[in-house]
């Protein structure tokens, strides 16, 4: 009789822990299936995009603004631009609850004269999606050429120059049109080359069509139309 009862209490034992493993699976195979299928409904592409989108024309705003400043020296463009895009944004992407707030911005800063000489202008955001889920995103725009005079031009035919944006990389293509000298300049530019440098990555040699006997003032404008001077 007892081993009987034993044998029922096993039984029950087994039954128990095989419904449990039953309900275990049919709630796991429910959550996959809701999980497998949001997944595959769910554009994720499409909001990927559209957040890189809003990214990368931040960025631009950033580099044209700059670029504006470095010909018409206006610090406050970049200020006046990013305003605008804050309300054109909802404009833009209607239905989305798209709100772009400023955490930081430093306005163009114009370094130039030097032998060192730059450009800078920059900007945080942070980024709420409502119809994401989507808050308090952050990231950071940033705009920056520089042009460095790395040798001592006076008494010389030849200025070398390296040419960097953002990040210490070399600006690469840079043409005979990219530079000029100043107006009062007694010498013109005839041609620019470029060679690898172990210590500056690039380095351009741009030769001018006499001896250069004074200070001289040289200027870039990158592909993006972001100018800088400098002076050795």
């Amino acid at each position: 009789m007892r081993k009987s009862i034993i044998k029922q209490k096993k039984g029950q034992f087994i039954i128990i822990a095989i419904l449990f493993i039953a309900t275990m699976i049919i709630s796991i195979g429910g959550m996959l299936y809701t999980t497998v299928t949001y997944y595959k409904y769910e554009p994720w592409e499409e909001y990927l995009t559209l957040i890189g989108s809003i990214e990368l024309s931040s960025e631009r705003l950033v580099e044209l603004s700059l670029s504006n400043c470095t010909h018409t020296n206006d610090t406050s463009i970049l200020r006046t631009n990013l305003g605008s895009w804050q309300r054109d944004l909802t404009k833009i992407y209607p239905g989305y609850g798209v709100e772009l707030d400023l955490k930081s911005v430093k306005d163009p800063d114009l370094i130039w004269y030097n032998p060192i000489s730059f450009s800078n202008a920059s900007a945080t955001f942070s980024l709420d999606i409502s119809f994401l889920g989507l808050s308090g995103y952050e990231f950071t725009a940033i705009s920056f050429l520089n042009l460095t005079i790395i040798n001592n031009p006076i008494n010389s035919s030849i200025i070398n120059a390296t040419v960097t944006r953002e990040a210490g990389n070399p600006v690469f293509n840079l043409k005979r049109n990219n530079f000029r000298l100043q107006e009062d300049s007694t010498v013109n530019i005839v041609s620019v080359t470029s060679r690898y440098d172990p210590n500056n990555t690039l380095v351009y040699i741009i030769t001018c069509d006499g001896v250069i006997s004074s200070p001289v003032t040289l200027s870039v404008c990158d592909h993006r139309g972001i100018k800088v001077e400098a002076t050795y």
